[in-house]
């Protein structure tokens, strides 16, 4: 589902972020210069919140209007989506997937 051998950045406005199990998630209204209809929605999955918490996550380590930068392995159909491999938080700091891919530890 995910293209492993890619990593890709994306920038813009978190949207939601749903803090669940069996994987939390979150998506990501990405600006389209491009694109005549406009942003783009991305969903980026993630690992479970139980491993997330070992990498310095928290429930409301995002939220809605926060802008961050997003390193993922995209969806390998296109879609605008992926892996989440490491972010760049609104206050500077990074966190990073320590989860198996050839993306982790890529900083953003």
């Amino acid at each position: 589902m995910f293209d492993k051998t890619r990593v890709i950045q994306i920038s813009g406005v978190v949207k939601e972020f749903l803090w669940t199990n069996p994987h939390a998630s979150f998506k990501v209204e990405v600006p389209s210069s491009s694109d005549p209809g406009g942003p783009q929605l991305w969903l980026i999955e993630m690992n479970a919140p139980g491993n997330l918490i070992h990498e310095g996550w928290k429930r409301n380590t995002i939220k809605p209007g926060d802008e961050v930068t997003v390193m993922i392995n995209p969806l390998r159909d296109g879609r605008p989506g992926g892996w989440y491999v490491g972010i760049k938080l609104p206050d500077g700091s990074t966190r990073q997937s320590v989860a198996e891919s050839p993306g982790a530890g890529v900083a953003p």
